[in-house]
């Protein structure tokens, strides 16, 4: 049953460290004993600990509050191991405490400070909560399976958690000391023992390398679970668990000593990294902790499934890779790349079955590979219902996206390119057969989601009206939205707008000869094939340029908000590509985002159009006679 409490019953929920720069001045080191988070008391609770100073002092009392307490134990043991010298000759021999503090309903927190000489020193605050709270009775069964000690949950108590978490309140969870992107900083954090340093960095490397999908599923095909070493030592760690969320993987990890860990996979296979026992997160590359919170939120609702699946794990076995992420973007830098290192190791041929979320298989790597496996495109969320009944498991594939990762890149586009244009349809080929009969023929890409270029409805007509002024047959390709191979309502409502924002440019346009063509909503062989067959083009620098600017490799205008600018990549992964300066362009922020920031993924920008008519026509001089004439063997590769 779940554990009923008196009316009085007061619960620790948590415990935070509120030290400061006088804390360190004076105390060397300290440790709290007692309380820990889930200490239940009715009326009193014991408080114990040690404090060593870096400059004894005799006056030295425990705050709690307005009253004090003396230092009251002897500890030879923290004298040993703090100042390695013998504990009858030190002068904080007595540096341990143990005390009770009186606790009445209605308290919510209390803080313990020490008192060295006049000067108060802060240390802990101790929060509670009220036992009859169920968000926090639910928040600490749900702890007890994060922290792997599953035997301690029962049947009662998993459907309490159901029931809680079906009332759409959350539980529960706190939250751990968070470090983004920095292996050595995380390693040096208080949870990590120095003896567990070494190992703890080789560990958050291996997670960051292009090489951890391959370790992920070799180990998965050869051992029937996911091998890899133990964060903390010379051991390992065993993961037959996932959870599927809507584009999000959950990795379940135990070590040789029974501690858990979880592995967060979004757009790579290592995106964050969870250690809950530790109360410490690691951000490795498109993840965030209340991304995972909001996740463990979601399995609390089928708890009992999650349980029964987690405590008999050793029944599951590998299904298949996860192979997609809804965005072209990341799909052709992360999950491409992952999949051809499985292809290069070999793993990529033993795998049974290829799995695409909904709206999210931009390219058939059965086909780019040659394969004989399955290809499944499901909404996640009913393949995690799937995974839990047939008690399987499964990985996502994808590698972080790093600048000394691109001329791998660049030998998987070449391949990409090569595989596409073999695949074209002989209507795809007819429309390419007109649109190269003009000249110059111009991509144009137009944008109605995010990072638009607000004058894009005006420019984009003033650029065609220019263009062919000066070049009658000239031929303009609309370009946008990418469908994947199986399009959703989703894809079918950006490509009506996409084309409503094009239909506002034809309105605009003046001269009745110019000729366009429209691969908005097209796959990417399509786009591939349309894109080499351009002279030039203008677009959004990331996305909006991927297949013209990456793939094809013609030259270009690329726009976009200065925010974007942190987005790194060498500039032979799109080599003719020529940038609006920074000095024309005007950020405009659309909606904030998390913590009042502004996201860059949600920042528009304006530019003027006369900036980009210049440079194109100075495109147009230099490029595309050359380009033209090059042209005569495009689809002989």
């Amino acid at each position: 049953m779940v554990f009923e409490a008196d009316s009085n019953t007061l619960i620790v929920s948590a415990i935070v460290d509120t030290a400061s720069l006088a804390t360190s001045s004076k105390v060397l080191a300290s440790c709290l004993d007692t309380p820990s988070v889930g200490t239940a008391k009715e009326d009193r609770i014991a408080i114990s600990g040690w404090v060593i100073l870096k400059a004894y002092h005799p006056n030295t009392k425990i705050l709690v509050g307005n009253k004090s307490f003396e230092l009251n134990r002897n500890r030879p043991d923290v004298i040993s191991t703090i100042l390695s010298t013998s504990p009858e000759d030190s002068s904080q021999l007595m540096c341990g405490f143990l005390f009770e503090v009186s606790v009445q309903s209605g308290d919510t927190e209390f803080d313990l400070n020490f008192a060295v000489g006049e000067e108060i020193v802060p240390w802990k605050r101790i929060k509670l909560i009220d036992a009859k709270d169920d968000k926090y009775k639910a928040g600490f069964i749900f702890d007890k399976y994060i922290k792997n000690n599953l035997d301690q949950i029962s049947s009662d108590e998993a459907l309490f958690v159901e029931t809680i978490a079906h009332q759409g309140h959350g539980f529960t969870i706190e939250a751990p000391d968070i470090v983004y992107f920095n292996i050595e900083q995380a390693s040096e954090k208080p949870s990590i023992k120095p003896a567990e340093k070494s190992y703890f960095k080789i560990f958050l490397d291996l997670l960051c390398s292009r090489v951890f999908p391959d370790a992920l599923v070799s180990s998965a095909i050869d051992h029937g679970a996911c091998i890899i070493p133990d964060p903390f030592s010379d051991g390992i760690s065993r993961c037959l668990e996932s959870f599927n969320l809507t584009n999000l993987t959950i990795l379940r990890f135990t070590t040789n000593s029974n501690e858990a860990f979880f592995i967060i996979q979004q757009a790579t296979s290592a995106d964050l990294v969870y250690f809950p026992n530790r109360k410490l997160a690691v951000v490795l590359m498109h993840a965030s902790f209340e991304l995972l919170r909001n996740a463990f939120f979601e399995l609390a609702k089928n708890f009992s499934s999650v349980l029964r699946y987690s405590k008999n794990s050793f029944l599951n076995t590998f299904r298949g890779v996860i192979a997609s992420f809804p965005r072209p973007h990341h799909f052709y830098y992360e999950i491409i790349h992952g999949m051809d290192v499985l292809n290069t190791s070999g793993a990529l041929t033993n795998i049974e079955e290829i799995i695409y979320g909904l709206g999210a298989d931009f390219y058939s790597f059965k086909n780019l590979y040659e394969l004989n496996c399955t290809e499944t495109v499901i909404d996640l969320k009913m393949l995690s219902k799937e995974v839990l009944e047939k008690r399987e498991f499964v990985i996502h594939v994808g590698v972080g996206h790093k600048l000394e990762y691109d001329d791998f890149l660049l030998e998987i586009d070449a391949h990409l390119v090569n595989h596409s244009l073999k695949s074209i349809n002989v209507e795809t080929k007819a429309e390419i057969d007109i649109a190269r009969s003009c000249f110059p023929l111009i991509l144009l890409g137009v944008t109605v989601e995010k990072r638009k270029w607000v004058e894009q409805v005006d420019g984009l007509a003033e650029i065609i009206n220019r263009v062919s002024n000066v070049f009658p047959g000239a031929g303009f390709i609309f370009d946008g939205w990418t469908s994947p191979i199986t399009p959703t309502k989703y894809d079918e409502n950006q490509i009506k707008q996409h084309n409503e924002v094009i239909d506002s440019i034809k309105e605009k346009i003046s001269c009745e000869s110019v000729k366009f063509f429209n691969i908005v909503g097209a796959d990417s062989i399509k786009k591939i094939a349309f894109s080499r067959a351009a002279d030039c083009f203008i677009a959004n620098s990331v996305t909006g340029s991927l297949h013209v600017a990456r793939f094809a490799k013609r030259p270009g205008i690329g726009h976009n908000c200065k925010a974007m600018k942190k987005i790194l990549e060498h500039p032979y992964m799109r080599p003719h590509i020529n940038f609006v300066s920074d000095d024309y362009i005007i950020d405009i922020e659309d909606k904030p985002v998390n913590m009042g920031s502004v996201s860059s993924e949600f920042v528009s920008y304006s530019i003027d159009p006369e900036i980009i008519i210049v440079m194109l026509f100075d495109l147009l001089k230099c490029c595309s006679v050359k380009n033209r004439l090059e042209a005569a063997d495009l689809f002989n590769c």
